[in-house]
């Protein structure tokens, strides 16, 4: 799916937050003191190694683990399957968290999906889905998204059921990354 390709165009223009809902760690986290937004180190079950992600509280609610951050450009987004896949960046800053660590938490439960897009005026307009998975690799960690809600429109539906594609596996339907 194209969703990336979608997304880091409006770097430009916006400040770019994907936020990955995982209410059952972050209850747990909550719940031993550690409501503040910041660097964690999770581990999904049946993952051969802890991740770092940021986890963002201080919105909706809290809970929400960032599986992509744009803001400067200073991280090149137009990166070959492999890098896709392993994650790329800086945590606190500009990154991709990685379709394997995300395909690891997405397997564990029901969650959500919010975009989150911010202009350089400060105005924010969001995309929330109502699930949100990735399948395996050996399925090239097709997209499975529930219902929109929100007032960015809705640009990732058709995306639904798609597969990841980067310059070096084309997998969608039109010519060209």
């Amino acid at each position: 799916y194209k969703v990336l390709h979608f997304l880091v165009q409006l770097t430009a223009k916006y400040v770019i937050f994907t936020l990955f809902h995982l209410a059952r760690y972050f209850t747990n986290h909550s719940a031993a003191g550690h409501g503040t937004s910041g660097m964690y180190l999770l581990k999904p079950n049946d993952s051969e190694r802890p991740m770092q992600a940021w986890c963002e509280h201080d919105m909706d609610g809290g809970g929400w683990t960032v599986i992509q951050r744009r803001k400067d450009g200073s991280v090149n987004f137009f990166r070959n399957w492999e890098n896709y896949k392993k994650g790329f960046g800086n945590i606190d800053g500009e990154h991709w968290l990685g379709l394997e660590n995300i395909y690891n938490l997405g397997r564990q439960g029901d969650y959500k999906l919010l975009v989150e897009l911010q202009d350089w005026m400060e105005k924010k307009v969001y995309a929330a889905y109502s699930s949100f998975h990735l399948e395996p690799e050996s399925e090239s960690y097709r997209l499975r998204l529930g219902t929109y809600q929100g007032n960015a429109g809705d640009s990732l539906t058709s995306h639904n059921g798609k597969q990841f594609t980067t310059l070096d596996r084309d997998k969608d339907a039109f010519s060209g990354y």
